[in-house]
């Protein structure tokens, strides 16, 4: 399954405590060490406050409520002053380039748009350089093909003894509906569900399966339509695997992106 080199991560959309406790048994299982809970409540915050691969995440006005749980995170549409009152982790989405270098425990959360994407190139590319070689945390999936190429198991394309990592071709980004269905990187669509988390050993199941063929595919025509003619550095891979899916993207022979698609 995942080796230890690997960071799959979950996305939660539930609170509900019974599909915490089957995400539990799931992480149990496959190795999993991180997974986020979206729309949480103070309770399962601080009864899952020990177990450190859970992060739940708050609007603001539950700052001061969730203050001492070490697994809060603090979603911000903006950056709040004074930046010397910032402390704990936070979800920040609007974010001046400006204030980068001075705020640590911050995920980074990019909202774009594909058609501005060539906009978007270029504020990351200034933001990691002003984060120089501190660990920077975005919550978007952002590849490069230099990196995939050189790592081509990043999205599936090798795995095992074909990998030098021995890594496995199973989807890294896992969102969990409401209704406990797992989807591998955000599609939506049920040729690619992964299965329900009542079921500990879904992903064993997924693994080499009709749904599970059907997603690796969809992350190479992806890689082969962008490795030739995309000139931007950095890639939203998750956001174009939905947009590949849906056929979502606009022609447009000046942007790389859509063209591809």
């Amino acid at each position: 399954m995942f080796a230890d080199t690997e960071n799959p991560c979950i996305f939660i959309e539930s609170c509900d405590e019974a599909i915490l406790d089957n995400v539990a048994n799931l992480m149990d299982v496959y190795g999993i060490r991180k997974a986020t809970v979206f729309d949480a409540d103070e309770s399962a915050c601080k009864m899952w406050s020990e177990d450190d691969r859970f992060f739940f995440v708050f609007q603001p006005d539950m700052q001061e409520t969730v203050k001492d749980c070490p697994n809060a995170i603090i979603e911000y549409e903006d950056v709040p002053y004074p930046l010397s009152e910032i402390k704990g982790h936070y979800l920040f989405h609007n974010v001046p380039i400006d204030t980068l270098s001075v705020i640590d425990n911050a995920i980074w959360h990019l909202d774009f748009s594909l058609n501005e994407w060539d906009r978007f190139d270029d504020e990351l590319t200034r933001l990691i350089d002003a984060y120089g070689g501190r660990n920077l945390m975005l919550n978007n999936n952002i590849q490069t093909i230099s990196s995939i190429n050189e790592h081509p198991c990043k999205i599936g394309l090798c795995k095992g003894n074909s990998c030098h990592n021995k890594h496995s071709d199973l989807p890294h980004i896992i969102s969990l509906d409401k209704d406990g269905f797992l989807h591998p990187y955000g599609l939506d669509s049920d040729k690619y569900v992964i299965g329900n988390v009542s079921d500990p050993f879904c992903l064993s199941k997924y693994e080499s399966s009709r749904n599970h063929t059907e997603f690796l595919k969809l992350n190479e025509s992806l890689f082969f339509k962008l490795r030739f003619k995309c000139t931007y550095k950095y890639i939203p891979w998750q956001d174009m695997l939905v947009a590949l899916d849906a056929r979502t993207c606009q022609y447009d022979d000046h942007q790389c992106l859509q063209h591809a698609l």
